[in-house]
């Protein structure tokens, strides 16, 4: 590992170039760099040093978190031509703590709680459990430090909740849902106040068992036992409770770089993660920062199990991935099936396909086509039969969303930019047959959306993301190409100003 902040989150161009070269000259295999700038030039000192070291080793950086600022907002050295950039992909699995609601008629309700960062209450707990009739924004009553009050969750954010509670003298907080707002991490509400051992979130039944049992004249404990395990979560009903679960994270940044390269290449788990934090603590953290190394130990996992060899990881990453549905976290809903290749790059990685799928797939597995003055539509992919026996690949198509970067005035979209029914459509023939242990090009013609309206005073005016894919018709791994064309005159564009300096 290779120091290269302060105690602060900000550092210098000179120190991380230093980091980089001595994990270069140190021959580590895989170098990780959870950092960047917002900066999605390939020629910044730090993306050049990253492409250079690229040729011996694999290179993975974190794409960076300005997803708010949509499209055509990569980062520096992510843009490094031959780096594999990581996007970041909500996890699907909510972390939950166990704890038990005893009341005086015998009856206890076992429940889980929420924590803002994942953390648990590790110590016993007996507390006299208060239930308020009011809301965690305009609470009624008033406690100590060793007693729990269990209170409806208002619609005020989770900032001012908490900081109108740790006035009410309670050492433990459960809040249960209201208003089907979920139930997910409350990550404003960080805290801080040692006379608080709980702020947690938990589910709408909690309250309503409290509230009757109370109504009938029992009184409740809350039991928390220290060093418990998570309580147990279906990552296949987490949904119901947080919509964003699995889905791309929000604020993931979004490519092209600004040299209308591939990026990201690739997504990974970096929102609402548990992992390690400073003081032999884990927490719950979002970030390409943690996408990043996620995406680094799988291909330590490659390495290791398969081969050491950076560029056949990079075709396996990306032709074996995931594509995962255009999502707007504002609205809390899906707007496509594929979402734009911008935001989410090849898709989220599949670590067990990228070690067990045999190679099919020679040639890169991104295409950049440039823009419409510069367009290359026609490429050459290069394929291999490793079997033993004849074997025929059907090629198809599969359109992802299209995404348009400016408005009329040429002013940027912003999260969540508008996608556009234009898809883009391949020429190519329609399967190909390859003899064992033989390879084989086909040549493949890539085209624009064919109704969207070329605007030379737009700087990508409208972006379509699919891929081409390569399927065995036998029951073998599916393989696929990202293609991004970019419809605009990216030279011709205006410049911000046109003025001359003294």
């Amino acid at each position: 590992m290779y120091k290269v902040f302060p105690c602060s989150d900000t550092t210098s161009n000179d120190i991380i170039l230093k980091g980089m070269l001595a994990a270069d000259a140190d021959n580590c295999d895989i170098i990780s760099l959870s950092l960047g700038s917002d900066s999605g030039y390939h020629s910044t000192p730090l993306s050049m040093v990253a492409s250079r070291i690229t040729q011996d080793r694999l290179v993975v950086v974190a794409a960076g978190n300005s997803g708010e600022q949509g499209i055509f907002y990569a980062s520096s050295p992510a843009s490094g031509r031959g780096v594999l950039s990581v996007a970041s992909v909500n996890a699907r699995q909510v972390l939950r703590w166990p704890a038990t609601v005893r009341s005086s008629s015998g009856q206890e309700l076992a429940i889980s709680y929420i924590t803002s960062d994942g953390t648990k209450v590790n110590e016993t707990v007996n507390a006299p459990i208060t239930f308020d009739a009011g809301d965690a924004c305009n609470p009624e009553s008033y406690g100590e430090e060793s007693q729990a009050l269990v209170i409806q969750r208002g619609v005020c954010m989770w900032a001012g909740a908490y900081n109108t509670l740790m006035y009410n003298g309670f050492g433990y907080y459960l809040i249960f849902d209201s208003y089907n707002q979920g139930v997910f991490y409350p990550s404003d509400a960080l805290n801080s106040n040692p006379s608080i051992h709980l702020f947690g979130l938990t589910a709408a039944s909690v309250g309503a068992w409290v509230k009757e049992e109370i109504a009938a004249g029992h009184n409740l404990t809350l039991v928390i036992k220290p060093d418990e395990d998570p309580a147990a979560s279906d990552p296949d009903n987490t949904f119901d409770d947080f919509p964003g679960t699995g889905q791309v994270s929000y604020f993931s940044s979004w490519g092209p770089t600004f040299e209308n390269d591939f990026s990201p290449k690739i997504a990974g788990p970096g929102g609402f993660v548990y992992g390690a934090h400073p003081d032999n603590k884990y927490v719950v953290q979002s970030g390409t920062s943690f996408s990043t190394p996620y995406l680094a130990g799988v291909a330590a996992l490659f390495y290791a199990h398969v081969k050491k060899d950076s560029k056949e990881f990079l075709r396996r990453i990306s032709a074996t991935a995931t594509t995962l549905p255009a999502w707007d976290e504002r609205e809390k809903s899906v707007l496509a099936d594929i979402a734009p290749l911008a935001q989410q790059g090849s898709g989220l990685v599949d670590a067990v396909k990228v070690v067990d799928y045999q190679t099919i797939l020679l040639s890169d597995s991104h295409i950049s086509l440039n823009d419409t003055d510069n367009r290359v539509s026609t490429h050459k992919v290069r394929l291999a039969n490793t079997g033993s026996s004849q074997v025929t690949y059907k090629i198809s198509h599969v359109a992802a969303a299209s995404v348009k970067s400016r408005d009329e005035y040429l002013y940027p979209y912003t999260y969540m930019p508008p996608l556009t029914a234009a898809s883009g459509s391949i020429n190519a023939p329609s399967s190909i047959t390859i003899a064992p242990g033989s390879t084989q090009e086909v040549e493949v013609t890539f085209n624009k959306p064919a109704n969207d309206q070329e605007n030379s005073g737009t700087v990508g005016a409208a972006r379509s993301c699919s891929r081409a894919r390569m399927a065995n018709l036998s029951p073998s791994p599916t393989w696929a190409l990202r293609f991004p064309p970019i419809i605009g005159h990216l030279w011709k564009a205006p410049l911000s100003s046109s003025a001359t300096t003294p």
